[in-house]
């Protein structure tokens, strides 16, 4: 992988959930667990690209990427905070090789940019 990351604490309370920040780019990834569809006893971690913290982006653009492992839930918190201690091995550890290559592909892409509502703008040219 020759992207690297580093952890965003969010500053409101998201539980477990963290973002991943893209340096030298301008890309987020907020990172949470999620149930397993298939083994509701069993956590799976979910990816979800953002222009910026808490702005997830609307999955018709792109859909979040379900880590494969499976977690029991009394293993969640060690391997949320293992991964918050050391992001890049986690990306770098061979069951990881398809997230690693969701992310390479989604950070090649421009950021979306949010449209500015009329409002703002309104008050931008009055100003």
């Amino acid at each position: 992988m020759t992207l690297s990351f580093d952890i965003l604490q969010p500053r409101s309370g998201e539980g477990l959930s963290f973002y991943l920040r893209a340096i030298g780019n301008e890309w987020y990834f907020r990172v949470g667990p999620v149930r397993d569809p298939d083994q509701p006893r069993f956590w799976r971690l979910m990816v979800e690209p953002c222009s910026a913290p808490t702005a997830v982006e609307p999955r018709s653009r792109y859909e979040p990427f379900l880590a494969p492992a499976l977690i029991p839930r009394e293993q969640l918190a060690d391997r949320l905070s293992a991964i918050k201690d050391a992001p890049m091995a986690w990306l770098e550890a061979a069951e990881n090789r398809e997230l690693a290559e969701w992310l390479v592909a989604v950070t090649a892409q421009a950021v979306p940019r949010r449209t500015v509502p009329e409002a703002v703008r309104k008050l931008q040219k009055s100003a």
